[in-house]
């Protein structure tokens, strides 16, 4: 009944253990590659969440690979880790987990510390176009792809030695 979530550290096990804890009358059901190994196991859990009365089901990215699942409530939890990565479509990324996960739940969820990122702002008013646009002007400015070529040295003995950007 609180809008404030505590952070429980990184890991889906320790978010599972939490939600035991605090409803222990509901069903719960851990849905992610390392404790569903086989596509088997996943329709199993994914069966039982669909029989249990008012389940609980947490999970990975595994979840999107599952388009038809629908919940009345999807949450995010700890995305911001996504934002340290050196990766210049981590914006792009973000979208895509966002709208797919829109489309599973009635209502989204997103827990962030970095609420005034500008992804957000594009998030809230659903404007990919306006992601895109800014993404595109943004690379070109730090001379990122498509703005430049990328070509990739190696050696038949050694893996890649060397990156070079070519403008």
């Amino acid at each position: 009944d609180s809008w404030n979530i505590k952070g429980f550290g990184v890991g889906i096990e320790r978010v599972v253990e939490a939600l035991k804890s605090a409803f222990p009358d509901r069903t719960i059901i851990q849905f992610d590659g390392d404790s569903l190994t086989s596509k088997k196991a996943q329709r199993e859990a994914l069966r039982a969440y669909a029989e249990a009365l008012s389940p609980i089901l947490v999970g990975t990215d595994l979840i999107l690979e599952y388009p038809n699942l629908r919940a009345p409530l999807a949450a995010i939890v700890h995305l911001d880790n996504m934002f340290t990565h050196e990766d210049y479509r981590v914006p792009e990324r973000i979208w895509n987990i966002v709208q797919s996960l829109r489309e599973h739940g009635e209502q989204l969820y997103i827990q962030t510390f970095l609420k005034e990122d500008r992804i957000w702002k594009h998030c809230l008013t659903e404007s990919e176009s306006s992601l895109l646009q800014e993404e595109r002007e943004g690379r070109r400015d730090a001379h990122l792809p498509p703005f430049v070529h990328v070509i990739q040295i190696s050696s038949p003995t050694v893996s890649p030695i060397g990156i070079r950007l070519i403008r």
